[in-house]
Formats: C-alpha cells, structure tokens, sequence
C-alpha cells in the first residue's frame, strides 16, 4: 500500500497489486526500474508467474527477440492469454526468462 500512496502512477511503482486485473483474476508484480520484473496472475484455474531478468542470457534483447527456445511450451492451455498479455511484453514480445503455472487440479510447471 505504501507503494501505491508513494508513487500513484502505476508504472513508477517498485511494487504493484490489481485485484480486478481480469473478470475474475488478480495480478502482483514487480519493476525494480532497472529492466528486470515478475508477475503473478491469480484466478480460479490458478497462478501463472513471469519473470525476467533483463540481463540473462534467456533474454530475447539477447536472442533477436526471440524467446529463449521452449520457454513458453509447457504453459498450459488456460494461460495462452498471459503469453499474449500486452503488459507483459515489450515491442510485442513477452518479456520473460521464466515462466511457472500451475492448474488448480495440477501441479506446478516450471516453463
């Protein structure tokens, strides 16, 4: 909260929480300004966790933009939409170097 009262815009905020993310999700995250973050999206099939670290070599500022090779291919179905999230991306590719879901009748998937 104190994130919020110090820094009202979203984007300057180290620290973040929307309780009304998406019709019936919730989503916390991280930016420490310096280009690394992580996300959670909460909702009832479960959680999905993005983060990035804007110097590794997962990198897709590293690869040609590409995301480092079967990164995104376990995610399971019913989060395809946080792949696509334009929140989590950057000149229209995910900005991730990690990727964790887990479905609420299955267990947690690193990506």
């Amino acid at each position: 909260m104190l994130d919020a009262i110090m820094s009202p815009e979203w984007e300057s905020r180290y620290f973040s929480c929307n309780s009304s993310w998406a019709p019936g999700e919730e989503m916390a995250s991280m930016a420490n300004g310096s280009g690394d973050a992580w996300s959670i999206v909460f909702s009832a099939v479960g959680a999905f966790i993005r983060g990035f670290d804007h110097e590794s070599a997962m990198s897709p500022a590293g690869n040609d933009d590409e995301l480092w090779p079967g990164l995104v291919d376990t995610v399971p179905a019913v989060f395809a939409a946080c792949l696509d999230e334009p929140a989590f991306s950057y000149e229209g590719t995910l900005e991730a170097t990690v990727g964790v879901g887990r479905t609420t009748r299955g267990l947690w998937r690193v990506c």
